[in-house]
C-alpha cells in the first residue's frame, strides 16, 4: 500500500513539472511572437521603432517632491500656473559593480 501512495505522489509531481514546462514554453513563444511583431512594425516604419527613437525612456516617469540644495522640500508658488513643488524623477544610472578589495592574487 505504501508503494502505491508513493507512485501517486510521484505521478502528481511529474504532472506539476510538465505543466510548469508547458507554461514556460508558452511564455517563451509569446515573447518570440512579440519580437516578431516589433520587427515587422519596424520594417513598416522604416527601421526605427518608436521605443528606440523616444530617447532615454526606460520606464514610467514618476513625480517626486522637489528639493533645494540643502535638501529641504521646495514650496509651490501660487502665482504661477505650474507646480514647482513636484518634479519628474530623473532615471538613475546603473553603477558598475564594485571592485573586489584585498590583496591581488599571485600570478604563477
Amino acid at each position: 500500500m505504501a508503494s502505491s501512495i508513493r507512485e501517486k505522489m510521484a505521478q502528481q509531481e511529474k504532472a506539476k513539472k510538465i505543466a510548469q514546462r508547458e507554461i514556460e514554453i508558452a511564455a517563451q513563444e509569446g515573447e518570440k511572437s512579440e519580437d516578431n511583431k516589433q520587427q515587422h512594425s519596424q520594417t513598416k516604419v522604416g527601421g526605427a521603432s518608436a521605443k528606440a527613437s523616444s530617447g532615454n525612456s526606460t520606464g514610467a516617469v514618476k513625480k517626486v517632491r522637489a528639493r533645494t540644495k540643502k535638501g529641504h522640500y521646495k514650496k509651490d508658488d501660487p502665482n504661477t500656473p505650474e507646480n514647482e513643488a513636484w518634479v519628474e524623477e530623473k532615471p538613475k544610472e546603473e553603477k558598475a559593480p564594485a571592485k573586489k578589495r584585498g590583496r591581488p592574487r599571485k600570478k604563477v
